[in-house]
């Protein structure tokens, strides 16, 4: 595939995403819980969509992506969305930043992909350790009682614009040993100028989470859950609820301020 098909293809298929209300959602967390954030990093930062919607709020934003092709559609959107961000691939797992961050975002998922527990804590511990003192981490991923309660299905979506014409079908099978579901979307893709016809298939492990999981990193990584809602609400989950968001803090130290 072309790589202005692979972008337009990426366009079109989150081209009813609500990046801005999604951007404006995570502002209120950020300042309900670190009302001085000036900046901000987004680990698997994508496309750059939601990155360059914190940059419109006002804050100094850096994109990382472990994708290249993912990084080079961010860059290239740049100029239009007259931004300053620097875009740069790096794994969620490994990156490190001599800087501190006001804000530590990783949204669309992404933590759902650390499938394994190794990759779970790595990741963690980069965002850890790029959260200023005061600063908070906000992530969203798959729920596990709302996924249990409401299985993933086969589906069929078909998208179009002027340029392309897209078939995607999705197949999801549940490993409940692992709490993953391995999404595996067969694409169909048709240049409508060129009339060049491209298939593809893309393999999507999620891990679904639980809180007790989540308290139980923050415990090793010295963090403090200040926030559990259902994503875009400011309710906690059910067992209805398949995405939720985590606001994370680094854990104060009582006997400290007591002492």
């Amino acid at each position: 595939m072309h790589f202005k098909d692979y972008a337009n293809y990426y366009n079109l298929l989150y081209k009813d995403k609500d990046y801005k209300a999604e951007a404006d959602y995570v502002h209120a967390l950020i300042k309900q819980f670190a009302p001085h954030s000036k900046t901000l990093i987004d680990l698997g930062c994508g496309t750059g969509n939601h990155a360059f919607e914190f940059e419109k709020l006002g804050y100094k934003v850096t994109g990382v992506d472990l994708s290249s092709q993912m990084v080079a559609i961010a860059n290239d959107n740049k100029e239009k969305n007259n931004s300053m961000i620097l875009f740069s691939e790096g794994d969620i797992r490994t990156y490190r930043d001599a800087k501190k961050y006001d804000v530590v975002v990783s949204l669309f998922h992404v933590m759902s992909y650390q499938t394994s527990n190794d990759d779970l804590e790595k990741a963690f511990l980069t965002a850890k350790n790029l959260i200023a003192e005061d600063g908070v981490f906000i992530f969203d991923c798959w729920y596990g009682p709302g996924v249990l309660i409401d299985l993933p299905t086969s589906r069929t979506k078909n998208f179009e614009d002027d340029i392309l014409r897209v078939v995607r079908n999705s197949n999801a099978i549940i490993d409940y040993n692992s709490n993953i579901v391995e999404v595996v979307f067969n694409v169909e893709i048709e240049n409508k100028i060129t009339n060049a016809i491209t298939t593809l298939e893309e393999l999507h492990p999620m891990r679904f989470l639980f809180k007790p999981e989540i308290e139980l990193l923050c415990s090793k990584y010295n963090l403090e859950i200040k926030a559990h809602y259902n994503w875009m609400e400011k309710e906690e989950p059910t067992e209805r609820s398949w995405y939720s968001v985590f606001a994370l803090k680094h854990q104060i130290n009582e006997s400290l301020l007591n002492g």
